[in-house]
């Protein structure tokens, strides 16, 4: 029902960093009736503030059948990803500047 293996969601990080993937620690199992439609419902961010330590919590992740909640899970960030440093900022700006400027050009 909830697949630990699964990965539900991505948020983005700043400063070009990779987006970190939002999985569920462990995955949840219960018994339904076979041929009752389920509804998963994801709530977690869509941007993340650098650094993200891996385990951290992030969101759930809720099962559905009809209104009834049959399982839920909390979100956890699948991998840390690093305060991006001085250089990777400054290159970040100049990147964006650059671009926003050859914009107004063409």
């Amino acid at each position: 029902m909830i697949d630990a293996g699964r990965v539900y969601t991505t948020a983005t990080t700043g400063y070009g960093q990779p987006e970190v993937e939002l999985v569920v620690p462990r995955g949840v199992t219960r018994s339904i009736h076979v041929g009752r439609p389920l509804v998963e419902r994801v709530v977690a961010p869509a941007a993340l503030a650098l650094p993200v330590e891996k385990g951290r919590r992030l969101g759930r992740v809720e099962v559905y059948d009809g209104n009834r909640l049959v399982a839920a899970s909390t979100l956890v960030a699948a991998e840390d990803v690093a305060d991006a440093g001085l250089w990777a900022k400054t290159q970040w700006y100049t990147t964006q500047t650059l671009r926003n400027a050859w914009e107004l050009v063409t």
